[in-house]
Order: structure tokens, then C-alpha cells, then sequence
């Protein structure tokens, strides 16, 4: 999402292009990607740990804290959007998937007010994620 609250040019829609993407944005702190797999077929995925950065400029204009940062949006979503405000971190599951015979991005997302309360919840969500099941299969190249 660019700073006008639309999808940024260029980025398509995959879990390469978006994790590529998310990892430009300075004011971003964005892991290096990792292999992980989404529910019980397996379905390939890249995930990545989203935090403010420390030199991070706030976004939106009505931030409750110091800094706050939008980034994702989606098709149709008008004036819907998701992002974190600081201490607040982000686990993002990235998944490119199939159905309705068209390729798809599939993201879920287990946010923590902080990395302790990310750490501690991380192993109920996982289990949740792990245990996922949708009429969806890997999207075809």
C-alpha cells in the first residue's frame, strides 16, 4: 500500500513480490523470509516478523503512540486497511493458493501487542494455522 492508501504499483500479488516489498519500506522492520507450511495439506508458505523500525516517520495522522504504519490493503477494501502501531508485531503467513480456478494470495496474519505477547501466544496460534483447512490448493505457475 502506497501513502495514499492504495495498492503500491508494481507489487503483484504473491508471496514473493509482497515479502520483496514489505522489506523496502523503511519504515518497516521486516525479517528475511522463512519456509513454513499453512493447514493440514501442507500448503507452501513464506513468513516474516513485522515490527515498526526504530527511524520510522508516523503514517497515518491519528497514531495514538509515536509511530504507526499502514501496509496492507486489499481488492475492494474502500478505506479498509491494516497496519501496526508501535510496540505492536506482526507474524505474516503468505501463501500462494488456488481456487474458484484463479490464483489467489492468501495471508494470515497473529499480531502481539509486543514480541513478549507475540512469543507467548505464538504457540496456540501456530497450532490453529497448522491445523487450518480450505478448499484451496497451490497456485499453478
Amino acid at each position: 500500500m502506497d501513502k495514499n492508501r492504495k495498492r503500491a504499483a508494481g507489487v503483484a500479488s504473491t508471496a514473493s513480490q509482497l515479502t520483496a516489498w514489505l522489506r523496502t519500506r523503511p519504515n518497516l522492520q521486516v525479517t528475511k523470509p522463512r519456509t513454513a507450511t499453512i493447514g493440514t495439506t501442507a500448503l507452501p508458505a513464506k513468513v516474516v516478523d513485522i515490527a515498526i523500525s526504530r527511524t520510522a516517520v508516523n503514517e497515518p495522522s491519528d497514531c495514538p503512540v509515536r509511530a504507526c504504519v499502514d501496509f496492507l490493503t486489499w481488492p475492494k477494501a474502500g478505506d479498509n486497511v491494516y497496519g501496526l502501531a508501535e510496540p505492536s508485531v506482526l507474524r505474516l503467513y503468505l501463501s500462494d493458493v488456488r481456487y474458484g480456478g484463479k490464483n489467489h494470495l492468501l495471508a494470515i496474519g497473529i499480531e502481539g501487542q509486543d514480541q513478549a505477547d507475540l512469543k507467548q501466544f505464538l504457540p496456540d496460534a501456530e497450532r490453529i494455522v497448522s491445523s487450518a483447512d480450505a478448499p484451496v490448493s497451490r497456485a499453478s505457475s
